[in-house]
């Protein structure tokens, strides 16, 4: 007998990832085409939602190609695990390495608007280098009974950890100079369009970073205590959290279009663009019949 609880939860991941799928690749079309003034975070934006893009399409195949389980037996033997661990974890490290970029505007601002285009791509480089060994290093545990996979997975905690211990300092020492300080003061302070659009930024990437913090404490806390005791973790609660991780992947979108107004106004052109599109078609329809 098919386990119902199962398949509503493969319905809920179902529908994340082509959400994330969604989202992201319009998120990526929107920093790619557009003319912002914070040309070099968007690199780092688009990357970001790239990753994202890889954890809805990895999750996609690991959905297609696994078994419903009966009985309440479930087997996680997918070697496309490796891909989803290569693509969150990504996509976490590109969390941090927006926020260390955000810290270096706001608190130095001169140096980070003459700071070199070469510096961003060998970060960019770099984050996803790390990703690809944690994935490579997942899929030798999955394939080799040589490499234990108790040490991957504390040594893939242990990176998550500091990667969200990093980011957190990185906003507190933005909000004491940025988040905690009122607009109206930020905005008469601040002479400098460029600053108060880098602080506006900061502001809407510490709002990303929040709701990425959220959702994945839940999958830490759980899979720590899994490592030190298995049967206490019910079945059900870890597909709780695996689904709430998997949304880290398709909220970031949604930030950006309430928070960034540059992307809402991007939006709302490519709106009004699709619906000119939709109405020149049917006319230009009745000229040819007439």
């Amino acid at each position: 007998m098919l386990d119902i609880t199962a398949i509503a939860f493969v319905i809920i991941r179902a529908t994340e990832a082509v959400l994330i799928i969604v989202g992201n690749s319009l998120a990526i079309f929107v920093f790619w085409t557009q003319n912002f003034r914070q040309r070099r975070t968007c690199l780092l934006l688009i990357n970001l939602s790239t990753a994202d893009l890889l954890v809805g399409v990895a999750e996609s195949l690991v959905i297609a190609t696994e078994k419903i389980p009966t009985g309440g037996q479930e087997e996680d033997d997918s070697r496309l695990l490796s891909f989803l661990v290569f693509a969150s974890c990504t996509s976490v490290l590109f969390l941090v390495l927006i926020s260390l970029e955000r810290v270096y505007a706001v608190l130095w601002p001169v140096r980070h608007r003459v700071s070199s285009l070469q510096i961003y791509v060998c970060s960019i480089v770099t984050v996803w280098f790390i990703g690809l060994i944690f994935g490579v290093l997942l899929l030798l545990s999955l394939s080799l009974e040589e490499v234990n996979r108790g040490y991957f997975f504390a040594t893939f905690n242990t990176c998550l950890f500091v990667s969200f211990l990093v980011t957190c300092i990185s906003y507190v020492k933005i909000g004491r100079r940025v988040i905690c300080t009122p607009r109206d003061e930020n905005s008469s302070n601040t002479r400098n369009p460029f600053h108060a659009t880098s602080a506006r930024l900061s502001r809407t990437l510490f709002g990303v970073f929040a709701i990425s913090f959220l959702l994945w404490l839940p999958l830490l806390v759980v899979y720590t205590a899994k490592h030190f005791c298995p049967r206490c973790i019910p079945r059900v609660l870890e597909r709780v959290v695996h689904a709430l991780r998997v949304a880290n992947s398709m909220v970031n979108p949604l930030v950006y279009s309430f928070k960034m107004p540059a992307f809402k106004n991007a939006l709302g052109r490519l709106r009004r663009r699709w619906r000119q599109n939709i109405e020149i078609k049917p006319a230009q329809e009745e000229k040819r019949s007439g």
